[in-house]
């Protein structure tokens, strides 16, 4: 089994373990469907809405009653020039360019426009710079007054 499967294996069995624990749920692998824009969900239970994330060893899974949720975990590393002028609005590039830290911050931000994206089912179809971010003496502004955001490193 490759890398990138047993990551998404591990990311299944974070769902079928919460969904057991909070929701008294079993699932299997044929009780998930996915959106026209790949967002997965459960086909018996359409208010439960959760979501998977995984990248360089790591694997987070959220659960929510009711409420679309989007999660992203993300290493820190180099990132790319393309991504970073497509996806963050001129202030945002700004902010991390004069950043102490800009790489952190840089996907501080992504991990957010991702969790959003994934939150509202549409993943990278949607625009990136339409959801933007501030991050202000550890409080995370944004431009989409219904949201929550939280921000675990």
């Amino acid at each position: 089994m490759k890398k990138g499967e047993d990551l998404h294996k591990a990311g299944f069995l974070l769902l079928a373990y919460a969904l057991i624990e909070q929701c008294e749920i079993k699932v299997s692998w044929e009780d998930i469907a996915v959106n026209p824009w790949g967002k997965p969900y459960l086909k018996n239970h359409k208010d439960i809405f959760f979501n998977i994330s995984h990248c360089h060893g790591g694997v987070d899974c959220a659960v929510s009653i009711g409420t679309p949720i989007g999660i992203d975990v993300e290493k820190i590393r180099a990132y790319k020039r393309y991504t970073f002028n497509r996806s963050f609005t001129l202030e945002e590039r700004e902010n991390i360019l004069k950043s102490n830290n800009p790489e952190r911050d840089y996907f501080i931000h992504w991990t957010l426009k991702e969790s959003y994206i994934k939150a509202i089912g549409m993943g990278f179809a949607y625009p990136m710079k339409n959801i933007s971010f501030k991050l202000k003496d550890n409080i995370i502004y944004a431009n989409r007054p219904k949201c929550r955001f939280l921000l675990l490193e």
